[in-house]
C-alpha cells in the first residue's frame, strides 16, 4: 500500500509535467486561486485512487479542478468550524472576563483574587473543550473531504453515516 501510494505519481505518463505544475501551483497557493486549484488536483488524485487507477492524473480541464477545490475547500472549512467557533467564543470570554476581574481590582482584593481563580478555572476547561474539538475537526475533515472526493457530490462531505 505504501509502495503503491510512493508510486501512484511515476506511474503517470507525463509525472514530470504533472510534478513542476503541482510544485508551481504550490509555490504561488498564498494567492489562494493557485491554491484552489491544487485543492481540486487533491480530489482528483483521491478519487483516481480510490477507482484502483495505478497513476496519477494529470493537470488537465482547469476550471473543473478550480471548482472541486473550491468544494473541498468549503467541507474542509465547515469542518474547521467546529473548532472555531467555540474558539472565538472562548476568546471572547477570556477577554470580557478579564475586562471584569481587572475592573474589580480596584475594589477588595477578596474579589479580584476569586474573579481570577474563576476565570482560570474557566478558561481551561473551555480551552481543553475547545482543543478536543479541534482534534475532532482534524480527524472528520480529511475523512469528509475523501468522503466528497469519492462520491464526487458536496453533501457527502457533511453525511456522519458515510465519515467513518
Amino acid at each position: 500500500m505504501l509502495s503503491d501510494a510512493l508510486w501512484f505519481l511515476k506511474r503517470s505518463d507525463d509525472w514530470v509535467a504533472t510534478t513542476i505544475i503541482g510544485g508551481v501551483l504550490w509555490l504561488l497557493s498564498v494567492l489562494i486561486f493557485p491554491g484552489i486549484i491544487l485543492q481540486g488536483y487533491f480530489v482528483r488524485a483521491m478519487r483516481a485512487a480510490a477507482n484502483g487507477e495505478r497513476a496519477a492524473p494529470s493537470f488537465t480541464d482547469w476550471g473543473e479542478l478550480f471548482v472541486d477545490g473550491l468544494k473541498l475547500f468549503v467541507v474542509t472549512f465547515v469542518w474547521a468550524l467546529v473548532a472555531i467557533v467555540p474558539a472565538i467564543l472562548l476568546s471572547v470570554i477570556i477577554g470580557i472576563g478579564t475586562f471584569t476581574v481587572s475592573e474589580a481590582a480596584t475594589g477588595s482584593a477578596a474579589a479580584s483574587s476569586a474573579g481570577g481563580v474563576g476565570l482560570g478555572i474557566a478558561s481551561l476547561v473551555l480551552g481543553l473543550l475547545v482543543f478536543v474539538l479541534g482534534l475532532l475537526a482534524a480527524y472528520i475533515g480529511p475523512a469528509a473531504g475523501a468522503n466528497f472526493a469519492i462520491e464526487g457530490n458536496l453533501g457527502a462531505g457533511f453525511d456522519l453515516s458515510l465519515i467513518h
